[in-house]
């Protein structure tokens, strides 16, 4: 997307160096410039300048659509954090009940479990 930004701001530069190039007075040497071709450099400009919009629109949806995305996978990498922190308590939990229940047993030979 942005290299289409580079070749569309590319080709209104040499558009608009043109219509300079145009407007100047002709040269002793140069022929004239026709009003119909600067129409037509007007005009491809004026598409130029359109396309260019376009593209930059469809710049700053992609970059929307990409700062969503950034933000879902955030959210869902907070979750994943709290699910391995709420397993690491419970099996925490669970190693320490283990442990009392078979220091709890200890006196017994074990026959009790």
């Amino acid at each position: 997307m942005k290299k289409a930004l580079v070749a569309a701001t590319v080709a209104m530069l040499m558009v608009g160096s043109q219509l300079a190039a145009a407007a100047k007075p002709a040269a002793a040497a140069t022929p004239a410039v026709s009003q119909e071709e600067i129409d037509l450099l007007k005009a491809q400009l004026k598409a130029l300048q359109d396309r260019l919009a376009q593209l930059e629109q469809a710049n700053s949806a992609q970059d929307a659509k990409l700062d969503q995305a950034a933000k879902q996978v955030a959210a869902q990498v907070a979750v994943n954090d709290e699910q391995q922190l709420a397993i690491d308590n419970a099996s925490d939990n669970l190693a320490r009940t283990v442990g009392s229940l078979r220091h709890a047993c200890s006196g017994c030979g074990g026959s009790c479990h």
